[in-house]
């Protein structure tokens, strides 16, 4: 009579033993999805629920691992054309995003390959971040980098021919060169620096509150980020600050 008694007690019934065996079920069914969708942190399922929410519906080909590092990325692209892409070398970064091309986007996805296959996937916004899969790769950040410096560069030799064009407009309008980089740049772009009297009253204001010097505007500002350097025949360099082998000459408008 002991050992029955003892055996209700450690042992549940049948109606428990379903229960405790449909508890093990859906635990180990809720941990083979977590696993299945990369899922490890409280914070992962936030993202999922931003991407359902805000990503473009390429992120589903990604949580549902139908694409993964070392696919093609040809068919891929053909189903969902990305919204921005980056090429450079042996790599290419490629956004895709559920606004226009060319609006600025809160939720994004992008990826990355190397000849044409899968390197990494991650999608994220300002308020969470969520990483596929990814494969180390040092000479990517090399080459991107280096691409980079390259744009830039091209970028701003853009930006000085437009400035010496700018010049000439300036010297045919005032029969002169400006004479310092501030005039030239209220010339560009329109805005006229402030005069010697408002700088002042903001020197006092910002002593009275003891807000110090930061900040203070000055009649002499840079907006351009350039200098200035007359020739003795008459024409005048324009170098861009920060980029010293970026140097243009503009000579006098011809009569």
């Amino acid at each position: 009579m002991e050992r029955t008694k003892s055996q209700s007690i450690w042992w549940p019934s049948k109606r428990g033993q379903r229960l405790l065996l449909a508890a093990v079920l859906a635990l180990a069914l809720i941990g083979t999805s977590c696993a299945f969708l990369r899922i490890s942190h409280p914070r992962d399922i936030e993202a999922f629920l931003g991407m359902a929410a805000e990503c473009h519906p390429v992120w589903k080909q990604f949580a549902f691992r139908r694409y993964g590092a070392g696919d093609s990325a040809q068919e891929l692209f053909r189903r969902f054309p990305p919204t921005r892409r980056t090429e450079f070398g042996r790599y290419g970064v490629y956004s895709f995003s559920a606004g226009p091309s060319n609006s600025i986007p809160f939720t994004s996805l992008s990826v990355v390959t190397r000849d044409g296959k899968l390197l990494s996937a991650a999608s994220g916004s300002c308020t969470w971040q969520f990483a596929f899969f990814s494969s180390a790769d040092p000479e990517l950040d090399r080459q991107y980098a280096a691409f980079v410096q390259a744009r830039h560069h091209k970028l701003e030799q853009s930006r000085l021919l437009r400035l010496e064009a700018e010049l000439q407009k300036f010297y045919g309008q005032h029969d002169r060169w400006p004479t310092n980089e501030a005039e030239f740049g209220w010339f560009v772009t329109g805005e006229k620096p402030p005069a010697e009297a408002s700088v002042a009253a903001e020197g006092k204001f910002r002593t009275r509150y003891g807000l110090g010097k930061q900040g203070l505007p000055s009649h002499a500002t840079n907006p351009l980020g350039i200098t200035f350097k007359s020739r003795e025949d008459g024409a005048l360099t324009i170098a861009l600050n920060g980029e010293p082998d970026l140097v243009g000459t503009v000579t006098k408008p011809s009569q």
